[in-house]
């Protein structure tokens, strides 16, 4: 008996111990969600020399920019994926931005949304494709900061306690590839957007299991990894509130 009740202690010492870190893990998170929140709805370009950074074609200089002091800012690379590649390196062959030019970049222009910007944008032909909390996928050109278009993906109304509690739109960064943007929606749905209009090409359901639309504790924070005709769409807990069981989904894209 002795032993099954030193057991029994060591069970409930244990027990505290993962509460405890549980609740460290809370409060770094909701830290980590008050920096992210105070960021603000705006997304930014910088520029170089009044060059925008990010596109795949040269770009020139607004009115609102400094004057250019390099005879060619000319960036070479797109940016088409989360962290730039399908190996996931978030690394570019363009050699336009080094540690000796980095300290005069400048703010080129500002884009503001209804919401918090929580996605890292996907660069490609010139556009910058972001999502932000307001539910909307935006397509901004990337040398004047004109929107292009936006498309409604939705949000998830995440409930008290949990935090951040209210609506939660995009969050996913989208991969553009062959004219098509695959973004995981705020509503629970990954999108196929025309990359050129913003039209929904089609949609299929990922968060969870039960009813389309009802929040179970399932949210879409990933960027799409799309390769060989598939998207491997991974989801996960929003902030353990319910902890539910992350999955990684393979999606058609035919």
């Amino acid at each position: 008996m002795d032993g099954v009740d030193g057991m029994g202690g060591m069970a409930a010492q244990t027990g505290r111990r993962d509460r405890g870190r549980a609740a460290a893990e809370r409060a770094r998170a909701a830290s980590l969600w008050g920096r992210i929140l105070t960021v603000g709805a705006a997304a930014s370009m910088l520029s170089l020399g009044g060059v925008a950074l990010g596109g795949s074609s040269p770009v020139a200089a607004s009115a609102a920019s400094p004057a250019s002091t390099t005879a060619s800012t000319t960036t070479t690379d797109s940016w088409p994926t989360s962290l730039h590649d399908l190996q996931r390196t978030a690394a570019s062959s363009d050699t336009t931005l080094s540690p000796v030019n980095a300290p005069t970049l400048t703010r080129l222009w500002s884009f503001q949304t209804g919401g918090p910007v929580a996605t890292s944008p996907s660069v490609v032909g010139g556009i910058a494709y972001f999502g932000s909390w307001d539910g909307y996928e935006y397509a901004v050109n990337a040398t004047t900061g004109a929107l292009v278009w936006k498309t409604d993906l939705g949000q998830t109304d995440v409930p008290q306690p949990c935090y951040p509690a209210g609506e939660m739109g995009v969050s996913s960064p989208a991969t553009v590839l062959n004219g098509v943007v695959y973004v995981g929606g705020g509503d629970g749905y990954f999108y196929a957007l025309s990359a050129s209009t913003g039209a929904v090409e089609w949609r299929v359901w990922v968060n969870g299991t039960d009813t389309p639309g009802v929040y179970d504790g399932h949210y879409n924070w990933a960027g799409p990894l799309v390769v060989n005709g598939y998207a491997y769409v991974g989801v996960a807990s929003l902030g353990d509130c319910p902890l539910v069981q992350g999955a990684l989904l393979q999606v058609s894209l035919t």
